[in-house]
């Protein structure tokens, strides 16, 4: 029964990602309802950076998407890859905490496809 329990534990937190301290994330989506077929409906992107990693109010930034690989022949991870998603502006930056808006989402024709075509929560900036 220990036994079983460890390596419960082992698959459940090597399957959590982890990302470094450094990295700006995506860590909530917002949007607001629309009551009516022509309300404009806006998103909210909220990020786990601000001034402390250079994000400033009025910068644009790019949105990547970390996608691992994996080959099924030799069922063997062989790394990942980061997918431009799409570009957002910081409309609001604190010293730990950012806010962006959409400026645009990269064309499907310009990139890998994706599960998810919108930028969701784990997409990370490109600080570079």
């Amino acid at each position: 029964m220990k036994k079983i329990g460890v390596m419960f534990l082992f698959a459940l937190f090597s399957t959590i990602e982890v990302h470094a301290a450094n990295e700006a994330v995506i860590i909530e989506v917002r949007k607001s309802i629309g009551m009516s077929k022509t309300d404009k409906i806006y998103k909210n992107f909220f990020i786990n950076g601000g001034t402390n990693m250079g994000l400033a109010k009025g910068s644009q930034v790019d949105v990547l998407r970390r996608v691992p690989i994996h080959d099924p022949l030799k069922n063997s991870a062989i790394g990942d890859i980061r997918v431009k998603v799409a570009a957002i502006e910081i409309i609001h930056a604190d010293s730990r905490v950012s806010v962006a808006k959409l400026v645009s989402n990269e064309s499907p024709d310009n990139r890998p496809l994706l599960e998810y075509e919108a930028v969701m929560v784990g997409d990370r900036l490109d600080l570079n």
